[in-house]
């Protein structure tokens, strides 16, 4: 019997030193999880800006002879003259909007300024 005692014994021993290994290991694992993170970024932003404008003028085919379209100097408007003489004649020209700029656009809307009837 004292030799069942003396394993029993020594199993307990082996348990509780387990045990306090273990608290051991548990309390510095949760002192390291439990620490403050610095944590140090730099971020880099593009410089961002606007560089919408106008360029290549096409002139339809089959349209009426008149000046050539002119893209102005800040290429943000197109100027042209013509005059029609007959019915059913049309002047018609084709023109790029280009966006370089870093900032997306989109064109909503044409304007149609200083239209004039000369007769």
């Amino acid at each position: 019997m004292r030799s069942n005692m003396r394993g029993t014994s020594s199993r307990k021993k082996t348990l509780t030193l387990s045990i306090l290994i273990l608290l051991l290991f548990m309390s510095n694992g949760y002192a390291y999880l439990s620490q403050s993170i610095k944590l140090n970024a730099v971020a880099n932003v593009e410089k961002m800006g606007w560089d919408e404008h106008l360029e290549n003028v096409v002139v339809r085919s089959g349209s009426i002879s008149g000046t050539i379209p002119l893209i102005s100097d800040h290429k943000t408007s197109v100027t042209f003259s013509v005059i029609f003489k007959q019915p059913n004649e049309y002047y018609e020209f084709y023109v790029d909007v280009i966006n370089k700029g870093t900032i997306a656009a989109q064109l909503e809307s044409v304007f149609k300024t200083n239209f004039s009837n000369v007769h």
